[in-house]
């Protein structure tokens, strides 16, 4: 029977230098798992936080196109006015039409107020600066940074002789100012509103996370009254 020999050097373990070195492999395998995972939980999170603020906007601009274009009261005052007298945090568009169910003509608007999106309750002072404002969003989710109203493209044109040219830029209501090329007084005019609407926010846990919006809304029902 043959006995194998002992070799001690065989029965030892690793040596410091090869422990350092697994030591820091290891560690290296771990910090690069930790990275990625932060980043990853980083970009979920900032997918997350635009994802809600692009809901926010969208849907806030979704109601206010939508109620802007059904503005179809023709009377006094015009279907829909843009009140920017005062600082763009006062400016808002005002807008009516005719309710069959109650009988009786209501008056909406938007504006920015505060840090959020305000809703005029049904008011008959035609005017931004009234107290039947309600807010419709949540300042503390999602920051109103800007809501403007511009109807810089309506149109103008003239009702009784339709061989006049269109007047486009400054076409108000009911005063004189960019009609006095295309109609002469007691003519009819007819304002065909084009709405801009710009709004742009910001998430409130993460001001950096920003998005801003652009819609033209083209009034369904345009307004005519006679020039003075």
């Amino acid at each position: 029977m043959h006995l194998k020999s002992f070799n001690p050097q065989k029965s030892l373990g690793f040596t410091l230098i090869e422990l350092l070195i697994g030591l820091t492999l290891g560690l290296m395998v771990i910090a690069s798992t930790l990275t990625l995972y932060v980043i990853t939980t980083r970009s979920s999170s900032d997918l997350l936080h635009s994802t809600r603020l692009n809901h926010d906007l969208e849907t806030s601009m979704q109601i206010m196109t939508h109620d802007s274009r059904r503005a179809g009261y023709q009377g006094d005052p015009p279907s829909v006015i843009i009140d920017d007298s005062g600082s763009y945090l006062d400016a808002c568009i005002l807008y009516s039409y005719y309710d069959d169910n109650g009988g009786k003509i209501k008056y909406y608007g938007f504006k920015r107020k505060e840090n959020s999106i305000a809703l005029r309750q049904d008011d008959n002072l035609f005017g931004c600066d009234s107290n039947y404002w309600e807010k419709i969003t949540e300042e503390n989710v999602t920051q109103i940074t800007e809501l403007t109203f511009s109807d810089s493209d309506s149109q103008c044109v003239n009702a009784t002789d339709p061989n006049q040219p269109t007047s486009t830029g400054l076409c108000t209501t009911p005063a004189n100012t960019g009609v006095d090329d295309i109609a002469l007084p007691g003519d009819n005019i007819t304002k065909i509103s084009h709405i801009i609407i710009t709004l742009s926010g910001a998430l409130a846990q993460d001001p950096t996370v920003t998005k801003t919006l652009e819609a033209r809304v083209t009034v369904a029902n345009p307004y005519t009254y006679p020039k003075p």
